[in-house]
């Protein structure tokens, strides 16, 4: 199983920081109340929302929380996907900021709670794993199902709060969904020769068990292993660039893209 990391979309991991709640405008009075596995996400979003908004001109910044394999990178980035009981997709849900001209379009799942203290945001109806690919997987309704909201901006935290930890356990089997999705696109590539994948596999070990006894030792390794991978990869990546694109894409389980940014990779690094 190819392993996986946590995003942050438009721009990658977001480091832990601390939200300053003075910058924080009425629509994120329901920042306060969220369940812990949502606050670290939503802290550094507003904390780093300066910085960010600088690095795109003072547009919009768009954020959501998304996955991806070390093996296929953006080809196959995941998310946890929303739809309105339509079966629509919602547009992304504008945040402005109090410290300045800017603002975040997000599209993470756990915005669209049908709240807002101005304009109702979407309430979603369910949620689907998605990919960058196009595959989507099966769409989970979510539970419990909206309640009436009553004048008081405290009742609607609550619900808000009830929607967030009821839909985070969907999210959870949203990832999962992908995961099973990145397992068969895995298994749609080209096999390696089972000896060669043995053999790398048992390479692996041993460089993981050198590192905890001498790790100068295995990054002496690990740097003639990048040594070798470099001119190994050049000849098959010259081949490869006279073949089809979409087999050569298939085969790696990349798209067309990537997989010719790849191959060019392989042969200028070689030079």
């Amino acid at each position: 199983m190819p392993g996986s990391e946590a995003g942050d979309g438009e721009g990658g991991d977001l480091p832990h920081a601390e939200p300053d709640l003075r910058t924080i405008s009425p629509e994120w009075a329901w920042f306060r109340r969220l369940p812990p596995g949502l606050l670290d996400w939503y802290g550094t979003l507003v904390a780093e929302g300066p910085r960010l908004a600088a690095q795109a001109g003072g547009a919009a910044v768009k954020r959501d929380e998304t996955w991806t394999a070390e093996e296929y990178g953006r080809a196959h980035e995941g998310r946890v996907g929303v739809l309105l009981a339509d079966g629509t997709v919602p547009r992304p849900v504008y945040f402005d900021s109090n410290s300045g001209g800017s603002g975040w379009e997000v599209t993470h799942w756990s915005v669209y709670d049908g709240q807002g203290p101005y304009t109702p945001r979407p309430r979603a109806h369910s949620l689907r794993g998605e990919c960058s690919c196009g595959w989507t997987g099966t769409p989970r309704t979510l539970d419990p199902a909206p309640a009436a909201f009553g004048d008081e901006d405290e009742d609607q935290d609550d619900d808000g709060r009830a929607f967030r930890e009821a839909g985070m356990q969907q999210a959870e089997d949203c990832r999962e969904d992908w995961d099973a999705h990145i397992a068969t696109v895995t298994e749609s590539t080209i096999p390696l020769p089972a000896e060669l994948d043995t053999l790398l596999q048992t390479l692996n070990t041993h460089l993981e068990d050198l590192a905890d006894t001498s790790p100068l030792a295995a990054l002496k390794a690990a740097r003639t292993l990048e040594i070798m991978a470099r001119r190994s990869a050049y000849r098959p990546a010259r081949d490869a660039q006279r073949l089809d694109p979409a087999e050569v894409a298939a085969g790696l389980g990349l798209d067309e893209d990537a997989a010719d940014e790849l191959l060019e990779r392989c042969v200028s690094r070689s030079r």
